[in-house]
């Protein structure tokens, strides 16, 4: 698509809401998981512009990736070809540090745990390209290390 194309015969403010489309498709609302090291270890997203309207984020949870993954892991340790790598997925879910990126009323939502910082924070904003100005993180007890939702549902509500 042309984008020059596109503009012509727009107003102004028309022709930067079409550009903002072109830049946001890149931001990411998603789950992910923080291994031992800060290191990212895994990340489920989607555009936060494929997101149904009331949708603020992606509908999978940290239990049914991590269930498939443990499973995975413990098929791979009877069968003597566990990687290091793939021994964290032999942990229960909730004492690994995860997190959940949401978008709403214009500002991206990285909902975390106390043990948070700064290394992280950056990784974060990279994985999901989001854009520093609307970007808030937001520690929440559920986020802890060994505490999960009573809901699946909450999970999914800022």
């Amino acid at each position: 698509m042309n984008p020059k194309k596109v503009l012509d015969g727009m107003s102004h403010d028309e022709a930067i809401n079409e550009m903002k489309g072109f830049i946001d498709e890149s931001i990411f609302v998603g789950i992910f998981w923080i291994d031992d090291n800060d290191e990212l270890i895994d990340v489920n997203k989607v555009p936060y512009q494929s997101l149904k309207k009331g949708q603020y984020t992606i509908q999978v949870f940290h239990k049914t990736i991590w269930q498939k993954k443990h499973h995975r892991a413990l098929a791979k340790k009877q069968q003597g070809i566990l990687q290091e790598k793939d021994k964290i997925y032999l942990r229960d879910y909730t004492k690994v540090r995860r997190g959940r990126v949401f978008f709403k009323d214009d500002i991206f939502t990285v909902k975390v745990g106390s043990w948070i910082n700064d290394f992280i924070k950056d990784e974060l904003i990279d994985e999901f390209e989001l854009p520093v100005d609307k970007t808030v993180f937001s520690v929440d007890i559920h986020w802890e290390l060994g505490h999960g939702w009573a809901s699946e549902n909450d999970a999914l509500e800022l």
